[in-house]
């Protein structure tokens, strides 16, 4: 193998390194940013859940404390639970959401390589063309 050859493919190969390092990257920072989204939206959660539950509890002592007392107000009634379903709708809208969003989601990952594997199946190239294949240290 001609040393133009050795240093082209050396060069490859560390090309290839500097790519597999930016990749890493990229994806720890996409984990990280996956990891702030969580805890976002388990807050979110909590922050919206409390005040629509307190809501939906409130409804349901008017709506006692209205039959309790025999009032006849059907349309008033009908109000209110209509107001108690909407409440019951968001908090199921919210946990959604968040189930949603927290989901683990699968990062599409290109095939990962082993590059020990690729620099000996080099190094086997160049002994099969009769020359010996370039030392290559990749760090």
């Amino acid at each position: 193998m001609s040393c133009i050859n050795r240093d082209k493919l050396y060069n490859q190969l560390l090309s290839a390194r500097d790519e597999l390092q930016a990749q890493a990257l990229i994806l720890t920072k996409s984990q990280e940013r996956q990891s702030d989204l969580q805890t976002f939206c388990q807050s979110l959660s909590h922050d919206f859940t409390g005040p629509l539950r307190r809501i939906h509890q409130l409804i349901d002592i008017a709506l006692e404390d209205l039959n309790e007392k025999g009032i006849e107000a059907p349309d008033e009634f009908k109000l209110l639970l209509n107001a108690q379903n909407n409440a019951e709708g968001l908090m199921r809208l919210t946990k959604g959401l968040v189930e949603y969003l927290v989901a683990d989601v699968v990062v599409p990952r290109d095939e990962l390589v082993d590059v020990a594997e690729i620099v000996s199946t080099v190094q086997a190239l160049g002994e099969e063309q009769g020359d010996d294949a370039p030392e290559v240290h990749i760090t």
